[in-house]
């Protein structure tokens, strides 16, 4: 169970402002993906453990169960880059446990972490290109 966070800058300006925007824009990204994380870790029921410590940011091309990785170590400290290409950066952030999508069905944690995402922190986020 995953959501995806990205941002698309329709400008079409100079070079180098174009690259100070998709800086900021991958900024922007990891900081509501780093948010998001945070906020579904401390919502998502816990019995074992395993789900929470799944939740994690990640490219969307990376997404796939981990689920014995996760019963390990946190994978959620990992940064990783935000792909896309020109103006439109992605990250994912989910439980990748097989029962995370079920789990989300019976007691949302993600789509409330999607929500408590400050918009001004991610905004001061993106200011930090410039």
């Amino acid at each position: 169970m995953a959501g995806n966070v990205f941002v698309v800058a329709n400008f079409h300006g100079e070079a180098r402002l174009r690259g100070q925007i998709r800086a900021g824009n991958k900024l922007g990204v990891q900081k509501a993906a780093q948010q998001t994380v945070s906020a579904a870790k401390s919502m998502v029921d816990i019995v074992t453990g395993a789900l929470q410590n799944s939740i994690m940011v990640f490219r969307p091309s990376e997404a796939r169960d981990r689920t014995e990785e996760a019963k390990s170590r946190d994978l959620g400290n990992e940064n990783p880059e935000p792909e896309g290409s020109d103006d439109k950066v992605r990250l994912a952030a989910g439980g990748t446990t097989f029962y995370a999508f079920y789990e989300e069905l019976l007691h949302p944690y993600m789509e409330p972490a999607m929500r408590s995402v400050s918009s001004q922190d991610i905004y001061a986020e993106i200011r930090k290109a410039f």
